[in-house]
Order: C-alpha cells, then sequence, then structure tokens
C-alpha cells in the first residue's frame, strides 16, 4: 500500500487535484465501526454486510462502515449544487487520503462470508 504520510489532503474542492474527478468524496458515507472484537460486535458486523449497499472496510488498522451512495446534491457535472450553503459535516470534510490518487483500504469485506473467512485466517475470531 502507498504510504498515506506522503499524500497531501485535499482542502479545496477548486484544488487541481479535483479538476476531472466524479466527485469520489460525495459517493460512499464512511463512519466508524467497531473492531469484532467480542461475539457480539461480530454478529452486528456480519448483520451489516447483509445490506448491499454496505461494506466493511480496515483502514489504518481502524474499522469502518461505507454506506454506498451518492449525495442528493452533487449534480450531474459532479459539482455540488449547494456549494454556498452546504452542510457543516461538508465543510470540515478534509480527507487524509484520496481515493482517486490512491488506495487506502487495507481490506474491503462484501459479504459476512469474506469476514468470516479474514477473521478465521488471521486466528481472530471471536470465542
Amino acid at each position: 500500500m502507498q504510504d498515506k504520510l506522503n499524500t497531501i489532503p485535499l482542502e479545496n474542492p477548486d484544488d487541481s487535484r479535483c479538476r476531472g474527478c466524479t466527485a469520489l468524496c460525495c459517493h460512499n458515507l464512511t463512519l466508524p465501526a467497531p473492531p469484532p472484537a467480542t461475539p457480539e460486535a461480530l454478529q452486528d458486523l456480519l448483520w451489516r454486510l447483509h445490506f448491499d449497499t454496505v461494506r466493511l472496510c480496515i483502514i489504518d488498522g481502524n474499522w469502518f462502515m461505507i454506506v454506498s451512495g451518492r449525495c442528493t446534491f452533487l449534480g450531474d457535472d459532479n459539482m455540488c449544487t449547494i456549494y454556498e450553503t452546504r452542510p457543516e459535516q461538508c465543510r470540515k470534510y478534509n480527507p487524509p487520503f484520496c481515493e482517486r490518487y490512491m488506495n487506502p483500504y487495507e481490506v474491503v469485506f462484501h459479504s459476512p462470508q469474506e469476514l468470516k473467512d479474514y477473521l478465521s485466517a488471521q486466528g481472530a475470531l471471536p470465542a
């Protein structure tokens, strides 16, 4: 995996690094997820993976849930239609790395079986 420390954060949508992008940062809602350290936490993660819009991933050792989708304010041209009045979460958003230039994911899980297989191979299935 590329060294994330050498990746410059994107702070400005007018930044030349954003030009021509398909607004990757406006697709997929990524939320922290608990690691499967207990049987209950594992069952919760397995349940989440039964939804076709949900994936789990590990980034820098931290677990996240990715919900597939597209911001309703994203225009057909992949530009924000409410940029000047966008929500505070969008104003604060400053990704530490961008999928356009690197793959930040250590592992991505698309199904409950993938998660179980990974944990089994790691010897990390909770008892």
